[in-house]
């Protein structure tokens, strides 16, 4: 037994542990990203103009259903961009924002 024990290896492992590596997206999947956060936050808005908004209780249901589901797709995508160092928007831009007053209009 005491043969055993003296041979032993130390398990301390006193290496530096290895490198983080970094993930980066491809130019086309950082702009893709891009562009889903702005749909995404689009369809968040365009949800709240229909809780807002609507009479019909179904309209209502529906802009819940949107603002639940885009939001949660785009806390997935944060999640992914912030595993892979992209920046997202973090609101509309100019096209979106026009179509939300558009409809804010009516």
């Amino acid at each position: 037994m005491l043969t055993s024990l003296l041979s032993c290896k130390d398990d301390k492992d006193d290496s530096p542990p290895p490198p983080q590596q970094v993930q980066t997206l491809s130019g086309a999947d950082n702009a893709f990203a891009r562009r889903i956060t702005l749909f995404n936050l689009a369809q968040v808005d365009f949800g709240r103009l229909a809780l807002a908004n609507a009479t019909n209780a179904s309209i209502k249901a529906f802009g819940a259903s949107l603002v639940g589901d885009f939001t949660q797709a785009q806390s997935d995508l944060n999640a992914l961009a912030l595993q892979n160092n992209v920046i997202l928007p973090q609101e509309t831009d100019s096209l979106h924002n026009a179509n939300v007053r558009r409809l804010t209009d009516l």
